[in-house]
């Protein structure tokens, strides 16, 4: 057996969602870090001894919730990726759209300080990480008291997250 350990963007870095970002980038780059790392899997883990034939991908907490993700992409086409998924532990709060993280993605801009900018998209841009790293902090969920917490999540984008997850 051989394990691959991946790693993958997290937080807004991975799950940043906004109609500006739709238009003028990708959504869930988090679960699409993972996408990639499967077919590197697929073209490489050969190599190491593995089969290509015989990849299981595995979750737990956070990851088991990517796992459901990958189960249900692109209507459940998984490209020949994986033959089996083992989530264990699954953290799957809502499966929100682009629209109900709107006000996620302006408080972040505001926390970036690129509030005031016409395009704060490019101002998110041009910032270091270590400014958008700072801007990354939960929230609560809009006009709720101080609990359920809001975190940067998969949105539904109609294409590897459907809207029936």
């Amino acid at each position: 057996m051989v394990f691959v350990q991946i790693n993958y963007r997290v937080g807004a870095f991975g799950f940043l969602a906004s109609k500006e970002i739709r238009k003028d980038g990708e959504l869930n780059v988090g679960l699409l870090d993972q996408q990639r790392a499967s077919y590197w899997v697929q073209k490489y883990v050969h190599l190491f001894g593995g089969d290509p034939e015989h990849v299981v991908i595995h979750g737990d907490l956070a990851g088991g919730g990517s796992i459901a993700y990958h189960l249900t992409a692109y209507g459940g086409k998984s490209e020949g990726l994986f033959v089996g998924a083992i989530a264990e532990s699954p953290f799957l709060p809502t499966h929100r759209t682009v629209a109900e993280s709107e006000s996620q993605f302006g408080r972040f801009v505001e926390n970036a300080q690129c509030g005031q900018d016409a395009d704060a998209l490019a101002c998110l841009r041009s910032k270091d990480t270590a400014t958008l790293q700072a801007a990354d902090v939960i929230s609560r969920f809009p006009r709720t008291a101080e609990t359920p917490l809001w975190y940067f999540l998969p949105v539904i984008d109609g294409t590897f997250s459907p809207a029936d997850l």
